[in-house]
């Protein structure tokens, strides 16, 4: 009798335990899901925000002229 109470007692424990790793991998799904809708989001905003590219051109741009600039000022004597 008392093995058997040990036992149901051990099935239930058991049971608890495997209904919350659903649960949790339920969870765990569902934030995947929206998280890569809301990173793919984010993505689309910042595309939109600007053009990147043409920005990462300008700023190029402009730090070989400032080097070319550099390179025309007369040297210093020593």
């Amino acid at each position: 009798m008392l093995g058997t109470t040990s036992n149901l007692d051990s099935i239930k424990a058991f049971e608890r335990m495997e209904e919350k790793i659903l649960r949790l991998e339920a969870q765990t799904q569902a934030l995947s899901t929206t998280s890569t809708d809301n990173l793919a989001q984010q993505f689309a905003s910042l595309e939109q925000a600007g053009d990147v590219d043409a920005e990462l051109a300008s700023l190029q741009k402009q730090l070989s002229t400032e080097s070319q600039k550099r390179q025309q000022l007369p040297k210093t004597p020593d």
